[in-house]
């Protein structure tokens, strides 16, 4: 493998990192009701919204790049959370190869929810 395909795929695991990272913040943000715990204090869960276009939002550059990006949104309710799972698959040449192999390029973010009660251990 080439320098510039290992550069490249740190190009794209920092670009997946950085908008998983702002999904999930999103997730978090818009997942739970906040006007039902304001009134009620019980924590109600809407779901990810816009949480979706914000992590492609975030990766404009992916045709120019070459890399193929998904992300997968859980609202963990035991724990008050939002849990992003994405991944990122990217054609590299290899040497010895004449067609791209992809290599996949996984990270995980994670985001505490607003406007829910503490989770006591």
């Amino acid at each position: 493998m080439a320098a510039n395909s290992l550069a490249r795929l740190y190009y794209v695991r920092s670009r997946l990192t950085t908008a998983a990272e702002a999904a999930c913040a999103d997730a978090a943000w818009v997942g739970s009701d906040r006007t039902i715990w304001q009134s009620s204090a019980e924590d109600t869960f809407r779901g990810p919204g816009s949480s979706y276009d914000t992590f492609y939002a975030m990766l404009s550059e992916r045709s120019r790049v070459r890399y193929t990006p998904s992300l997968s949104i859980a609202l963990d309710a035991v724990n008050n959370r939002a849990v992003c799972d994405a991944q990122a698959e990217v054609p590299l040449v290899v040497l010895g190869s004449a067609s791209p192999r992809p290599v996949t390029v996984r990270v995980r973010a994670v985001s505490q929810m607003r406007f829910t009660n503490p989770v006591l251990p």
